[in-house]
């Protein structure tokens, strides 16, 4: 099935989204932690990303270990997806979390805030032909 350039845009983004939400999720080590907030994001998430130039919504979904203050993962996504799943990594700081997720036609940057019992993420993501929000919720 062929999407519109709008559609693969989102798509991907969402996809990019996804996977930095499971890279800072994934990792393995034997500490599980952050060092400065004791918040581990490791396990299972799901959510959606909402791309604010195209006004699509995409489920997505991570899974995510945490080692340290670093995250590494694989994202998924459906709906207006370009890709189903992707290799993420990225890092916890607090409350805080960076990732980048890489796929075959670019990458997305993501940065978002965990809350203090570690069960939600919500933040923003950045790629080069989208933008939006992202939240994902521990399964």
């Amino acid at each position: 099935m062929m999407l519109r350039p709008p559609v693969k845009r989102f798509v991907l983004s969402a996809f990019v989204l996804t996977v930095a939400i499971t890279a800072a999720s994934c990792g393995g080590s034997k500490s599980t932690t952050s060092p400065t907030s004791g918040i581990n994001i490791s396990g299972t998430w799901r959510g959606t990303l909402i791309s604010s130039l195209f006004g699509l919504t995409a489920t997505n979904s991570a899974t995510l270990t945490q080692t340290g203050s670093s995250v590494t993962g694989t994202i998924t996504c459906s709906g207006p997806c370009l890709f189903s799943s992707a290799p993420a990594s990225g890092t916890v700081n607090g409350n805080t979390i960076t990732a980048q997720a890489n796929y075959a036609g670019g990458s997305c940057a993501y940065t978002g805030t965990i809350s203090n019992s570690a069960t939600r993420m919500d933040g923003t993501y950045s790629c080069s032909s989208d933008r939006g929000t992202w939240q994902l919720t521990k399964q």
